[in-house]
């Protein structure tokens, strides 16, 4: 699932405190508005105080009522100013947007944090929002608002999925059911497993499976299922990026609401023993409100598996696994065999 930081808290607390300069006090008049670079350029200005611990300047560029918002906690401004800090950082995907008081920078950064002592140097990915408000007649960062990004963002949202048991299906697939009734059980890999519960449901069939996630939470849930149930089941904590699928190794493989990236699909081609199938269930590209782009591209994944037998590949509109209770959606159902 793809994922973007929401920058409407940000707003919303911005519009909520309103300009910071006290109406008696008419000679910090209002600063002029930045433009989009301005506003950047005051950003990076701040990260760069915050990195190399410049109290003067991150004095300058913050409100007297700044807050910060990360791992759970909030800061002052006076907890910010401790330190030494020595770091730098890159940011991406930067956007500007504007309510009728604030300025809100979000943008997608790397940290690095060199090595001390006997700690090693490591990158730290995330969001951050900045909410730059007017006081005493110049624009300072009011609020900052940091998440995770990166592997470890997704991973803290299908934690909270799965932690509470919302958003998604309990039981297995329909589609991926239909496609294994009746034929001779081998070797699974199920990619981006969640919970467990297509894993379980092939490996009470027989199936010798293999389940991958980078839910912590996700792969501890099917585990403990999986002993429950008493059922075999492999369990690998990982991303399915980087994690080697093999060569002619699986007789089954499916990516069941796991994306329809080409590096895993030509991994997946790869990795299927001669006779095998793939299965995959999706939403569908571009069909979906709110999807931005998310979703498989029919066309797109036939062409992908032209020299393959193409055993369905169908578009719906049908319950999601994960979707809304009650709401239907546009889906992709997709299999395919590969040949002797």
């Amino acid at each position: 699932m793809s994922r973007c930081f929401p920058v409407c808290l940000a707003l919303t607390l911005a519009a909520c405190a309103g300009p910071q300069s006290p109406s008696h006090e008419p000679s910090h008049a209002a600063p002029a508005s930045l433009d989009d670079a301005e506003a950047r350029a005051r950003a990076h200005a701040f990260f760069r105080a915050f990195d190399n611990s410049d109290k003067a300047a991150l004095e300058a560029a913050t409100t007297a009522g700044f807050v910060h918002y990360r791992f759970g906690r909030l800061a002052t401004r006076e907890d910010l100013l401790g330190g030494p800090r020595k770091r730098t950082r890159e940011c991406a995907r930067e956007v500007i947007n504007r309510s009728d008081a604030a300025i809100v920078y979000t943008g997608d950064c790397v940290e690095h944090v060199p090595a001390k002592g006997d700690r090693p140097a490591y990158d730290l990915s995330g969001w951050s929002a900045l909410v730059l408000v007017p006081e005493r007649g110049a624009w300072k960062v009011a609020l900052w608002q940091w998440a995770p990004s990166g592997i470890d963002g997704e991973r803290a949202v299908w934690n909270l999925a799965y932690r509470n048991q919302t958003g998604f299906k309990k039981a297995p697939t329909d589609f991926l059911v239909s496609m294994v009734e009746g034929i001779e059980a081998g070797d699974a890999l199920s990619l981006a497993m969640g919970q467990g519960r297509n894993a379980l449901y092939l490996a009470s069939q027989g199936w010798t499976v293999t389940g991958v996630d980078i839910s912590d939470e996700g792969i501890r849930q099917a585990r403990a299922a999986a002993e429950r149930a008493n059922l075999p089941l492999r369990a690998v904590l990982a991303n399915s990026d980087d994690w080697d699928f093999g060569v002619e190794t699986w007789d089954l493989i499916t990516m069941i609401y796991a994306g329809s990236s080409t590096h895993d699909l030509e991994r997946a081609k790869r990795a299927m023993r001669p006779g095998g199938l793939f299965v995959l269930e999706f939403f569908e590209k571009n069909h979906n409100e709110g999807g931005a782009g998310m979703g498989t591209d029919r066309e797109a994944l036939d062409a992908h598996f032209a020299d393959w037998d193409i055993v369905v590949s169908e578009s719906v509109n049908a319950p999601a696994d994960w979707g809304a209770p009650g709401e239907t959606y546009d889906i992709v159902r997709f299999a395919a065999r590969k040949p002797k």
